[in-house]
């Protein structure tokens, strides 16, 4: 999962975005502080004042912290890390930056006109009614983008191929990622079971066979006698050469799957390999003929 995120997102760079959210709600939280503190001093320095600058601050002071830092600390947040959870980015960045943009100005809307509502005598509530207008757009716009980024995240991924490509240059291009896809079969030790090793990979049992144990052709041999021996012991009682019965198991657990099980998974028939050079150049008809 982490090896994912990091090929799709190059590392743990922040977008621009979940920057400015974090830093603005840094500033934020430093600008509440600054009003608290100023109520409070003000406040013990000239006693009985409550209803005077604590009156005036306390709507600002408490929509900075509560909107300003924690809001938009967990906005950043979550444009970064769910994305990151669901492995699918951002449904739309344009969004999350409109989002941005009308949370700041709704909050200084909202401060400001609070402010100034009670120094003046409620004069200017139409101006915390713009900045709560700017407030609920940007918490639905949030809303919305994660929303259909967690939707899309449980549907298929996309291919990303450029435009103008073929339904069959898509799935050639999955066929060859598919085959050119590292094995991640852990290696064949001495102090494994031979039914462990036939068990995870496909082609020991042939490569078994090949070294002359042929009581593994029977299941039940398998089931029984095989998981409870080590391959080493197997070797040993066969005469065979441990090192050379190791590496052709590692070999086999290292081949590529084959074609035709490759096409099976994208639902198509693998076309027959063509018997000479007039075959390969039909187009994709090959068939076996005398020569």
């Amino acid at each position: 999962m982490i090896t994912e995120v990091r090929r799709r997102w190059g590392g743990w760079k922040m977008d621009g975005y979940v920057k400015g959210f974090i830093v603005c709600s840094l500033g934020y939280l430093l600008l509440g502080a600054a009003l608290g503190f100023t109520m409070a001093v003000h406040d013990a320095l000239v006693p009985g004042s409550w209803s005077n600058w604590t009156w005036l601050l306390l709507p600002t002071h408490t929509h900075v912290l509560l909107i300003g830092w924690l809001s938009m600390m967990v906005f950043g947040v979550g444009y970064h890390m769910i994305p990151r959870f669901s492995g699918f980015l951002v449904w739309s960045p344009r969004l999350a930056w409109t989002h941005f943009w009308l949370a700041n100005l709704g909050l200084w809307g909202m401060g400001t006109g609070f402010w100034l509502n009670r120094l003046q005598e409620d004069r200017w509530g139409w101006l915390v009614g713009a900045g709560g207008a700017c407030q609920g757009a940007a918490f639905f716009c949030f809303a919305v983008n994660l929303s259909v980024t967690i939707w899309l995240a449980g549907g298929p991924r996309p291919v990303m191929v450029p435009e103008g490509e073929s339904l069959a240059t898509r799935l050639a291009a999955r066929v060859a990622a598919a085959a050119s896809r590292p094995p991640v079969i852990e290696p064949v030790e001495p102090s494994q079971t031979p039914a462990s090793i036939i068990g995870r990979i496909p082609g020991a049992l042939d490569v078994f066979l090949s070294f002359g144990f042929a009581g593994l052709a029977d299941p039940e041999h398998v089931r029984t006698m095989a998981s409870r021996i080590t391959l080493a012991q197997a070797a040993a009682r066969h005469g065979v050469n441990l090192a050379d019965l190791v590496a052709a198991l590692n070999a086999a657990a290292a081949a590529p799957p084959a074609r035709p099980k490759l096409f099976k998974e994208l639902g198509l028939k693998a076309a027959p390999e063509a018997c000479c050079p007039e075959c390969a150049e039909k187009e994709g008809h090959a068939h076996p003929h005398q020569h």
